[in-house]
C-alpha cells in the first residue's frame, strides 16, 4: 500500500485552518509541550491532537477506535500525521488505514523546515518545562545537551510518605522500595517531614527549609522529582515551589516508566551533605497556597474564588469518604463535600489519578486537561482552589494550571480534612445525587 506523503511545506500551511484536515502530533509529551526535538522543532503546531505511538500497547483492542475518535481524530476527516521521526508516524499511519480502516490518512515528512519557515504556526505551552521527560533525564544524566537546563547542576529525589505504609492493599514499605531500586543518584524524600503530622498541612516554613538542608538539596540546581504514588512527586514540587525553591520539576511518569524504558537503576542508597538554603524574602509564596476553610468560604460568599474538588467521583457524590483504607486518619474523615464543590476530574481512589494520565502512565496533554475542566465550567479567568482529602491529589492539577498559563490558582491545603473538622457548610447532596460521572475522554482499559 502507497502512502500519500506531503513534503511541501506550504500546502501543510493551507491545511492548518482547514476544517476538513486534523493534523496529528505522535511525538512525544515533552515536544508536543514545547521542548525541543531532534530537529530543534518546540512545539507543536496550532491546532494538532497529539497522538504519541507509545500509547498503542496499552490500550485495549475493543476500545482502540472509540479511543482514538475521542482523542479528536474523526474518521470524516484527512489525517495527516507528523512527527520528527516519519517512522514513528508511519506506525500510526498502519494502525489507521489497515487496522481501523480510516479513508483519509497521509504523512507530513518536512516538520524542521516548517519550523524553520514559520516558527510562528508552532505552539508551546507556558511553562512547560515543568514536566521532564525519562529520555531528557537520561541525557541530562549522561552528561548531553538538553533543552531548558540551567546548567547549574541537578539533583534527583524519589518522594513517599510512611503515610502510604500503612495502607492494607499494599504490603510494602516505601523506603524498602526505594533501597530496592531508584533511579541513579537519586536522595530519598520523605514527606512526613514535609508536612503536620495531625493536620496533614504543610509544615510552617523553617522546617520545610530544614529537612530540605539536612538532605542536602541545593538550591541553585535544577531538581527533579519522581515517586511511585502518583500523587507524591506533586505534592512534594509544590511545597518546594511555595518554599521558594527555584527550579523543580516533575518527573513525567513513575520509575515503572523509566524501568519499561529499559534506562538504569540502583540498589544502593544515596545521600548528600547538609545544604544552607537560602530563599527570597518573597517565600513562602502565600498566593499558591490557602490553609484555612473559613478563608476559602468568605470567599465563595462573595464569589471571588471556586472551589475545585479531584476527589473521587464517589467521595464527590458521597458515597464513600475515601480514606477508609487508611487508619491514620479514616476515623477522621466523613462523607461529603465542602460548600459550591465543583468536580475536576481525578481517579478511581485516592492513591490514583487517572483522569490526568495517558495510557502509558505519562501526563496527559494539558490541552485536555484544560478541556475537561472547561466542561465543568472552570476557566482561566476564575480564581481558581484545587483541593482533595489532605492536599496530595490536588497538587497536579496546581502544576497543570501553571504549565497552561492560569495565574490565579493556588492550593486550598486544608481540603476536606479542615472543612468538615471545621463544620462548615457542605454541599447539598441534591445537587450531585443523580449526576453521572462526567466522561474523561480516556477510557482505554
Amino acid at each position: 500500500m502507497s502512502i500519500n506523503i506531503y513534503s511541501d511545506t506550504k500546502q501543510i500551511v493551507q491545511f492548518i485552518d482547514n476544517p476538513l484536515v486534523q493534523l496529528i502530533d505522535t511525538r512525544q509529551d515533552s515536544f508536543f509541550n514545547g521542548y525541543a526535538d531532534d530537529l530543534e522543532v518546540k512545539g507543536h503546531i496550532i491546532g494538532a491532537v497529539q497522538f504519541p505511538i507509545e500509547w498503542l500497547n496499552n490500550i485495549n483492542e475493543k476500545k482502540l477506535e472509540s479511543f482514538i475518535i475521542n482523542k479528536g481524530i474523526p474518521k470524516n476527516k484527512e489525517i495527516i500525521l507528523y512527527d520528527a521521526n516519519p517512522d514513528r508516524s508511519i506506525k500510526f499511519y498502519h494502525i489507521l488505514k489497515e487496522k481501523l480502516n480510516f479513508p483519509f490518512v497521509s504523512i507530513f515528512n518536512n516538520l524542521g523546515q516548517l519550523y524553520k519557515e514559520r516558527s510562528d504556526l508552532f505552539f508551546q505551552f507556558p511553562n512547560f518545562q515543568y514536566f521532564v521527560s525519562p529520555h531528557w533525564l537520561k541525557k541530562l544524566m549522561s552528561g548531553e545537551n538538553v533543552d531548558q537546563n540551567n546548567n547549574n547542576g541537578y539533583q534527583i529525589f524519589e518522594v513517599n510518605s510512611s503515610l502510604i505504609d500503612t495502607m492494607p492493599d499494599e504490603e510494602f514499605n516505601a523506603y524498602d522500595l526505594y533501597c530496592q531500586k531508584h533511579i541513579p543518584t537519586a536522595v530519598y524524600l520523605n514527606l512526613n517531614y514535609l508536612e503536620d503530622q495531625n493536620t496533614l498541612n504543610i509544615s510552617n516554613h523553617d522546617k520545610v527549609l530544614s529537612y530540605l538542608s539536612q538532605i542536602g538539596l541545593d538550591n541553585r540546581k535544577t531538581q527533579i522529582l519522581y515517586s511511585r504514588n502518583p500523587s507524591a512527586a506533586a505534592r512534594a514540587a509544590f511545597i518546594l515551589k511555595w518554599a521558594g525553591i527555584e527550579d523543580v520539576r516533575l518527573l513525567n511518569g513513575s520509575i515503572g516508566t523509566w524501568e519499561k524504558l529499559g534506562f538504569p537503576l540502583e540498589q544502593k542508597t544515596n545521600s548528600s551533605n547538609k545544604t544552607n538554603i537560602q530563599v527570597s524574602k518573597d517565600y513562602p509564596n502565600k498566593h499558591m497556597r490557602i490553609e484555612d476553610g473559613r478563608d476559602i468560604y468568605n470567599l465563595q460568599l462573595e464569589h471571588k474564588i471556586k472551589l475545585v474538588s479531584v476527589r473521587s467521583w464517589e467521595e464527590h457524590v458521597g458515597i464513600k469518604g475515601g480514606y477508609e483504607n487508611l487508619p491514620s486518619i479514616a476515623n477522621e474523615m466523613t462523607v461529603g463535600e465542602p460548600y459550591n464543590a465543583i468536580w475536576g476530574f481525578a481517579g478511581s481512589k485516592i492513591k490514583k489519578m487517572e483522569d490526568y494520565y495517558d495510557p502509558d502512565g505519562s501526563y496527559r496533554n494539558p490541552n485536555e486537561i484544560a478541556y475537561l475542566w472547561r466542561t465543568q465550567g472552570i476557566t482561566p479567568e476564575d480564581r481558581i482552589a484545587f483541593y482533595c482529602g489532605t492536599g496530595w491529589r490536588a497538587c497536579l492539577p496546581y502544576f497543570y494550571s501553571l504549565i497552561l498559563g492560569w495565574d490565579n490558582t493556588c492550593l486550598y491545603d486544608g481540603s476536606w480534612i479542615d472543612w468538615q473538622k471545621k463544620n462548615l457548610p457542605r454541599l447539598d447532596k441534591k445537587q450531585v445525587e443523580n449526576q453521572v460521572r462526567p466522561d474523561n475522554l480516556n477510557d482505554y482499559l
